[in-house]
């Protein structure tokens, strides 16, 4: 799955469970950041991500300096943008696993 596919859905579904609109662009912006870091490295499928990309991510969020307010990310921060990575890979398993039990291919 392309990651860009899979932004798309994580946000639908977010959409669908009722988030509010704040809440909805902090998580498209914060993947939008994830999966553009992914793209700058080559990565475009999401079954291509290694544990060594999130790691880097992570390390990456850790020393860079915000835009916005001249800082480094909070810990709080960082830890809210890697729990949406893992929402990100869990719903990708999901589907995945969805589509191994009904018998369609990928």
């Amino acid at each position: 799955m392309k990651l860009v596919e899979a932004r798309r859905e994580i946000l639908d579904i977010q959409r669908a469970r009722g988030h509010s609109p704040s809440t909805l662009e902090s998580r498209r912006i914060h993947l939008d950041e994830f999966v553009g870091f992914l793209r700058d490295r080559g990565v475009e499928n999401v079954e291509d991500v290694t544990s060594e990309h999130v790691e880097t991510f992570r390390a990456w969020m850790l020393n860079h300096i915000s835009a916005w307010t001249g800082r480094k990310l909070s810990i709080s921060s960082v830890s809210q943008r890697l729990w949406l990575a893992k929402m990100f890979f869990t719903h990708w398993v999901e589907d995945v696993y969805k589509r191994q039990v009904m018998g369609e291919s990928l």
